[in-house]
């Protein structure tokens, strides 16, 4: 495993027997270094969520700005389900990733 992502394993192990913001604040850079958008993304939310609740303003500032940063890089899936489709015969597949 690449040094980055094995941080970022750690951090994620930390964490969840801990929750930090800065932890999170890290994960998100973490991610976001690996090219990782959306896990970065989701840990600035997380970091400005629990920024929120425990009353830290500069810190939420901060997870907030970056998650917004992040956002219009996000990929978008749009699903239209025409009336009367039947959840079993409605599906979505992606060709397969080539290495």
């Amino acid at each position: 495993m690449a040094p980055k992502a094995a941080a970022c394993d750690a951090l994620t192990r930390s964490d969840k027997l801990d929750p930090a913001v800065g932890t999170r604040l890290s994960l998100g850079e973490c991610n976001e270094g690996l090219g990782h958008t959306a896990s970065a993304w989701a840990a600035y939310n997380d970091a400005f969520a629990l920024a929120t609740q425990r009353n830290d303003a500069s810190r939420a500032n901060v997870a907030k700005k970056r998650a917004d940063a992040l956002e219009p890089k996000l990929a978008r899936l749009t699903i239209h389900v025409t009336t009367g489709s039947s959840p079993s015969t409605t599906g979505a597949h992606r060709p397969p990733i080539r290495p």
